[in-house]
């Protein structure tokens, strides 16, 4: 344990803080050194107390006695020493937190303050900074309100222009449509009287074929006839030949 009663140093620039935990432990180590001064104090005046009933008065005893005495005494004299040092360093720790604890508050307010000021002035800037941004903003809305609503004028009159000629274009198409279905009824009516005509000339073309099929057979049969006539000349001429002949022979 520290016997000395001087100070400790302390950095007047950034002051040391004392831990709790340390002020603690001194104040402990006091309170053993004088509870360990009282037991040895009680242990000696009960030795004192066996050695007066153990052996008789006597000038030895007594200086035994005063020596053991003042050898309590001295002791006694450092405890009370070593415990006023104790609490003068304790006292001085104190006062150096609170002198510490102090100057820290004291910074510590005037940073405050500081902060606060500059706190205000940062939701001054800001409130003019919002201020003018909501200006800028609102101007740029407007801005974009009017070109929205010229575009939305634009766009009316093109849905307008864009009706007007989808409707001409279904009157057109109506009209188209009208006119390719009668058109289609016409050819429809053509193609249905071609039909006919053309089943109508099949006929006349088979009937023709027909005829012409049997007018072959009837040539073909002529040509028999006809060789069959030659035949019957070639032969009849041979026997006026031969009758002429005979004739002539019997005129």
């Amino acid at each position: 344990m520290n016997s000395q009663g001087s100070s400790p140093k302390t950095n007047r620039t950034s002051p040391r803080r004392v831990s709790p935990s340390k002020i603690t432990n001194d104040q402990e180590i006091a309170k053993k050194a004088l509870y360990s001064a009282l037991v040895l104090l009680a242990k000696e005046q009960i030795k004192e107390k066996e050695e007066s009933q153990k052996q008789p008065s006597s000038d030895d005893f007594w200086e035994r006695m005063q020596s053991i005495i003042s050898k309590h005494e001295a002791q006694m004299d450092q405890i009370t020493v070593k415990a006023v040092n104790i609490r003068s360093k304790l006292n001085n720790k104190r006062l150096e937190e609170s002198k510490a604890h102090s100057e820290v508050m004291s910074k510590s307010k005037a940073q405050y303050q500081k902060i606060l000021e500059e706190l205000d002035q940062l939701s001054n800037d800001q409130t003019k900074f919002k201020i003018t941004e909501f200006t800028n903003k609102q101007k740029e809305l407007q801005q974009d309100i009017n070109e929205i609503s010229s575009q939305n004028v634009q766009l009316t009159e093109s849905v307008q222009k864009l009706q007007t000629e989808t409707d001409d274009l279904k009157q057109k198409l109506r009209e188209q449509s009208s006119n390719l279905e009668a058109r289609s009824a016409k050819i429809k009516a053509r193609r249905q009287v071609s039909t006919e005509s053309a089943n109508k000339i099949d006929i006349q073309i088979n009937q023709l074929t027909n005829e012409i099929l049997a007018a072959e057979n009837e040539i073909e049969e002529l040509k028999e006839k006809r060789e069959m006539v030659k035949q019957l000349v070639d032969t009849l001429e041979i026997s006026k030949s031969h009758f002429q002949s005979i004739f002539m022979q019997n005129e």
